[in-house]
């Protein structure tokens, strides 16, 4: 599994109040996991994608996905890797052959303020506090109260204050709130949401408990199990 940017100065978490880093962007690592450089060659040491500065630090994480985004300082969306499902976010169809070796825009917008993928599905926030969603929707991990692949961003509900998103590698997703409550769906056979129960497939997001006092939160990796990990005050 590739070795994937951390923009080479550090990378901001869910909830952090870090302030975004414009840089340059580099990958290294698994080629055959797209690292955006228009080919699929493996690279042993760090390798700068173009020549852009103006690459930010606003990627949550990227849990062993073969499908990557990232936001510039103009906020403005982009993507590259595997393709199905929509995953990229191009509009390009739910069972698509089309994949994307070097980063393309996603969609025109300017207002996208952080970005997480998923292990096949990715869930962003702009600055007016909304939450899209797309990729692959195995267990309602997109948020949209079913099941349906998307393959462009999609609103979910028309909710403005959602400060920090977390896509697993395990088919859920969680995310904060502004006022300190914290949310998820998706599979949740081993109790990961935290919602009091191990049932599965949690189609819309969800309060974990009734606290508001979250900072923030990491979602593990397939392999541990799907926990969170979470910081309060």
């Amino acid at each position: 599994m590739t070795v994937m940017n951390q923009l080479m100065m550090g990378a901001s978490g869910s909830g952090s109040d870090c302030p975004a880093i414009e840089g340059k962007l580099w990958t290294w690592g698994d080629g055959s996991n797209y690292l955006g450089h228009g080919n699929l060659t493996s690279y042993s040491s760090p390798q700068q994608i173009g020549s852009l500065t103006t690459w930010t630090n606003n990627s949550a994480d990227w849990q062993h996905s073969a499908t990557h985004h990232i936001i510039k300082s103009d906020g403005t969306l982009w993507g590259w890797g595997e393709n199905a499902y929509g995953m990229v976010g191009k509009g390009d169809g739910d069972h698509t052959t089309i994949k994307y070796e070097s980063p393309v825009q996603i969609g025109s917008g300017t207002d996208w303020a952080m970005v997480s993928n998923g292990g096949i599905h990715t869930a962003a926030i702009k600055t007016d506090g909304t939450l899209w969603t797309w990729g692959g929707n195995f267990y309602g991990n997109l948020g949209h109260g079913d099941t349906t692949n998307r393959d462009e961003p999609t609103q979910v509900g028309s909710g403005t204050t959602w400060a920090s998103v977390s896509c697993a590698e395990a088919y859920y997703t969680m995310a904060m709130k502004t006022d300190g409550t914290l949310w998820g769906c998706g599979s949740n056979r081993k109790g990961n949401l935290g919602i009091g129960n191990t049932n599965d497939n949690v189609q819309t997001f969800t309060q974990a408990g009734s606290a508001t006092h979250w900072l923030a939160f990491s979602c593990g990796a397939r392999t541990t199990g799907g926990q969170i990990i979470a910081l309060s005050s």
